[in-house]
């Protein structure tokens, strides 16, 4: 199966989910390690290293568990309520659209 280059979108987005976990306590490799776990079409979290010595009590501190008992995860920001933001159209998350997006990017291409 081949696999479509990052969009500059998902680059964006893995960005800004390492920096979250910057923030949060994780070193550099274990805060990558877990924004590629919640990259679309990554692997998941099974194919994650585990976390550095340093960087597991953080984890273990985290509020959602996995599918690795290794990690844990921040909820994922369609999960919180907005506060004076446009609707949610209940059965829509954020990944739902950037398909559509993908596809519209490909076709300019």
């Amino acid at each position: 199966m081949q696999r479509l280059p990052e969009t500059k979108r998902q680059a964006q987005r893995w960005d800004i989910t390492k920096h979250r976990y910057v923030g949060a306590g994780l070193c550099e490799r274990c805060a990558a390690q877990a924004a590629w776990g919640h990259q679309d079409n990554a692997g998941g979290w099974h194919d994650l290293r585990p976390p550095c010595a340093g960087c597991a009590s953080v984890v273990s501190g985290l509020p959602v568990r996995t599918t690795n008992p290794l990690w844990r995860k921040f909820s994922r920001p369609q999960d919180y309520k907005r506060n004076g933001a446009a609707p949610v159209t209940l059965g829509e998350a954020v990944e739902d659209a950037e398909h559509a997006l993908i596809a519209r990017e490909l076709v300019r291409r």
